[in-house]
């Protein structure tokens, strides 16, 4: 009898932080940041991915979501519309 092969599909190498903070939920971050409109939980999902990317240090996804918020300040990127809007999570969209 043969062995049997493992899945293409399993997955045996752990994610990192920024593929952990890209599978969060849209449950999840509006539970996080009180939000409901799919635009604003965009922006922040987006952001938090980007910061994860930046700072891959920290040891889970909560951790850095802690630093994250610390931060509260998200940067529209380059080659954007000049836009100024405050979010009520505390965030500040800057071009």
């Amino acid at each position: 009898m043969e062995t049997p092969r493992p899945s293409p599909w399993t997955l045996t190498a752990p994610r990192t932080l920024a593929q952990e903070a890209l599978a969060l939920s849209a449950g999840t971050l509006t539970t996080l940041t009180g939000y409901r409109d799919d635009v604003l939980l965009d922006v922040v999902h987006t952001a938090f991915v980007a910061f994860c990317v930046q700072h891959p240090q920290y040891a889970t996804w909560q951790v850095a979501w802690t630093a994250f918020q610390a931060t509260r300040h998200v940067k529209v990127a380059p080659g954007r519309a000049p836009t100024q809007q405050a979010l009520p999570f505390g965030f500040s969209l800057n071009a």
